[in-house]
């Protein structure tokens, strides 16, 4: 399956599933948002690429961010820091990195399930990077007097 036809079956799928999908520009960042268990709606905005398969990878992310989030009950149990806490915990921190890598995950899984052929190395290594964004964003932080974190 070409990058386009694989393109265009996540599409179908999320329009499928209620999430509308939007590109942005270039320097956007990517991100599912919105998605409401109650109505099934939601969308994704995804960064524009000079290459395809940046915005397979990318797209196959988002949804998986929608797999992590399509059973709230589930969201929960497994990320519980990123719904109870409203202070910038370790647990929040370890639960947020928890949900990226299990999104990555389940757009590998995604692809599999969709006979999408993809170079799972270049996958793993793109997603990796990804990670190591939030990781790098989280430990620049450092606590205040007060136990709060601020950007160092």
């Amino acid at each position: 399956m070409s990058t386009d036809k694989a393109i265009q079956t996540l599409m179908q799928y999320a329009d499928g599933v209620g999430l509308d999908v939007h590109y942005g520009e270039e320097s956007e960042v990517n991100f599912f948002e919105g998605y409401n268990v109650k109505t099934q709606k939601g969308y994704i905005t995804l960064k524009k690429h000079r290459n395809n398969i940046l915005t397979l990878y990318d797209l196959l992310h988002e949804l998986g961010h929608y797999i992590c989030r399509k059973s709230w009950v589930e969201y929960k149990a497994k990320y519980p820091s990123l719904i109870h806490n409203n202070k910038r915990t370790h647990s929040y921190y370890i639960d947020a990195i928890r949900e990226e890598y299990d999104a990555w995950d389940n757009g590998l899984i995604l692809a599999q399930t969709h006979k999408i052929k993809i170079n799972k190395t270049h996958y793993r290594q793109y997603a990796a990077n990804a990670i190591y964004t939030y990781v790098h964003h989280f430990g620049s932080r450092k606590r205040t007097s007060r136990g709060k974190r601020t950007t160092r």
